[in-house]
């Protein structure tokens, strides 16, 4: 924050650090990670936006983050042309990798990445080798925990990579992979969310609860209600001791409005059965009543007996 002050205070000697625009500043440096050299062309754009206006512009942050000083090497022009420098020193495999690990959200873990990331370029015993180059070269950092390491993208470096991805044409197959690969996240998790195991699987789900949104976010923008349901359905034992009981109704009200046709009958009587639970903890036992009833008639059609219980 005292490198955005000092940086915008420069380009507009009026600028000031103000209990009103502390917040938005705040939100600049934690979306632009810390980077030095996003904050201070940030912070140039204070000659025609205020603190407020660049934050809103932030996802379309290599658009607003140009016009570098004209003295600097050209890639340190632009934020763009920073990253442009580094993603050209990587090898092709480095490149294709650093690509397809940008549809992970909030992280992975190196079995997600073999999941998701080997196919035609490379096999899965390749991928702890890329990653550990990547982590080298500073696009890619870890976290050390007592399980298992996670690693993660600055978003700056998603961002730019996402669009990378579009380009190279492999962002379907990609994303469907991740997709996949948060279903049989989901379903493993499922029994393991009832069972003496309980506290360890929620802790899972919520480390991966991003990755569960974005998978979900895919299959809806498909009009995928059925792989849509499944993860939620399976997960939903998760939702309630972590507060996001509210964000599942809501998603699966969403699955469900997309239509029954394609739903398998399963998925359908679950999500009724789920929603049914949820309306009755947040006292509207009528709609409760009705969505339980439907559920019945739809379990007992499947004959799925875990419902119709």
């Amino acid at each position: 924050m005292r490198l955005f002050v000092e940086r915008a205070t420069f380009a507009q000697p009026r600028f000031a650090l103000t209990t009103a625009n502390a917040t938005a500043i705040t939100q600049i440096c934690r979306r632009l990670d810390g980077v030095p050299l996003a904050i201070e062309l940030a912070a140039a754009r204070v000659k025609a936006l205020s603190p407020e206006q660049i934050v809103a512009r932030l996802d379309d942050r290599f658009r607003l983050l140009t016009g570098g000083s004209r003295t600097t090497l050209p890639r340190q022009q632009t934020l763009r042309a920073a990253i442009d420098w580094s993603y050209s020193l990587l090898t092709e495999p480095e490149k294709t990798l650093l690509r397809r690990l940008s549809v992970f959200a909030g992280g992975w873990t190196l079995d997600a990445a073999e999941a998701v990331c080997a196919n035609n370029s490379f096999d899965q015993a390749d991928i702890l080798d890329l990653l550990e180059h990547l982590v080298d070269k500073s696009l890619v950092t870890t976290d050390l925990a007592e399980d298992a390491a996670r690693y993660r993208m600055l978003e700056t470096v998603r961002q730019y990579t996402r669009e990378r991805l579009l380009d190279s044409g492999e962002a379907g197959v990609t994303h469907g992979a991740h997709k996949a690969c948060f279903l049989e996240f989901a379903r493993t998790a499922e029994p393991r969310l009832e069972t003496s195991e309980q506290v360890v699987w929620i802790q899972r789900c919520e480390e991966e609860l991003d990755n569960m949104r974005a998978a979900i976010d895919w299959a809806m923008d498909r009009r995928d209600a059925e792989s849509a349901l499944q993860i939620l359905n399976a997960t939903s034992q998760f939702s309630f001791p972590r507060n996001h009981s509210a964000e599942w109704r809501l998603r699966t009200q969403q699955a469900l409005a997309l239509g029954s046709a394609d739903l398998s009958l399963a998925s359908h009587a679950r999500a009724l059965g789920r929603l049914t639970v949820i309306e009755y903890l947040v006292g509207d036992l009528n709609v409760a009543e009705t969505l339980g009833r439907r559920g019945l008639e739809i379990a007992e059609q499947s004959n799925d007996t875990w419902v119709q219980l």
